[in-house]
């Protein structure tokens, strides 16, 4: 059996964007496997040919992403002991320090990702140097045009081809998302648009202004469209006073969890996001999606046939050397009509 570690921590949205990595890795021994059969008059036994054994190591935050899902094998939390375990071959695709610390201290034949010299990130392979150049040299982040997919599947020496992992949803998430929903007064009849208020401590201009998510209520209930307001714990606050404004809207529970906030978002015709992990699960979810993108580069997001991006005309001023700055200004530059046109155009 081989056996193969994935190292990703970081967000949960680069969580669920990592997945289609390990379907990849599970589908390459297949084909080897279908080779070796090939060559049996060779003297190779197909019963002797080698499955594979996929162990990923998250955050505990990012568990429940895993559920269900066949291309990983087993799920274990960073800080677990692995000492004792012996893989094949390593692959990290996480720069933070625990993950590179992880990554070279494991046992393995082969390491592949990152890990880190004199205390920085730096690349097992050649292979991998490029992503590292995207974040670490503006000239190279704002010349990339390779989605995060891409890039992580050439760092592993894997060739891109737009796999897709979804969600799995057991139908009784379903189920109990559809119940949220009626409770609130909810319309099948009519078409759902989800739209993500969030945005990111680290990048506060990610997220829509106010001001202009008031207009796009406004606007959606004029196109007799239902609107579900999702927010975080961080937007409870945001949520609440749109709720009082629009008290036809429906909202989700900021605190629910990772299982609860998908089963909604996958109930939606359409979602309106910004750069986050809302955006992530309605495409995993193949939910036609509309992302707005202020100061967050849109090249790296894969859009599987299923995204529409509207890029503030206000990007490049903050991209990507103030893409920490708070900018009232950035966060109005799209305009609503423009958000308005793409979901007309998803729901045709």
């Amino acid at each position: 059996m081989k056996k193969i570690c994935i190292i990703k921590l970081g967000a949960l949205g680069d969580v669920v964007r990592t997945l289609p990595v390990a379907a990849a890795l599970k589908k390459q021994e297949e084909v080897e496997t279908s080779r070796k059969c090939l060559r049996t008059s060779s003297g190779v036994n197909p019963s002797q040919s080698e499955e594979v054994h996929i162990t990923w190591v998250t955050r505990e935050n990012a568990l429940h992403i895993f559920e269900a899902l066949d291309v990983v094998d087993e799920v274990v939390v960073i800080g677990s002991d692995l000492a004792g375990k012996e893989f094949d071959v390593v692959y990290n695709f996480d720069v933070d320090d625990g993950a590179t610390e992880l990554a070279k201290s494991l046992s393995a034949k082969v390491k592949i990702g990152f890990t880190h010299e004199e205390g920085f990130p730096a690349a097992f392979n050649p292979e991998a140097e490029y992503y590292l150049n995207t974040m670490f040299d503006d000239v190279t982040k704002k010349e990339n045009r390779k989605t995060y997919q891409r890039m992580m599947f050439e760092l592993a020496g894997l060739v891109w081809d737009e796999s897709h992992v979804a969600l799995v949803l057991t139908d009784e998430e379903k189920e109990k998302a559809g119940g949220l929903l009626a409770k609130q007064g909810y319309d099948p009849e009519k078409k759902l648009v989800g739209l993500h208020v969030g945005g990111s401590k680290r990048w506060p201009s990610k997220r829509w202004a106010d001001s202009r998510v008031n207009e796009f209520l406004k606007a959606c209930a004029e196109k007799d469209w239902q609107v579900i307001v999702f927010a975080g714990l961080d937007e409870a606050a945001i949520q609440e006073e749109l709720k009082k404004e629009f008290p036809e809207v429906l909202v989700n529970d900021p605190g629910n969890s990772i299982r609860e906030f998908a089963a909604l978002v996958g109930k939606c015709d359409v979602v309106v996001s910004g750069d986050s992990f809302a955006l992530h699960v309605a495409l995993s979810l193949h939910r036609p999606t509309v992302g707005l993108f202020f100061c967050t580069t849109p090249h790296e997001i894969e859009e599987y046939g299923l995204l529409t991006k509207i890029v503030s005309p206000m990007f490049e001023d903050f991209f990507p050397e103030r893409m920490d700055e708070d900018s009232s200004e950035l966060r109005e530059s799209i305009f609503v009509g423009d958000v308005v046109g793409a979901v007309e155009g998803k729901l045709q």
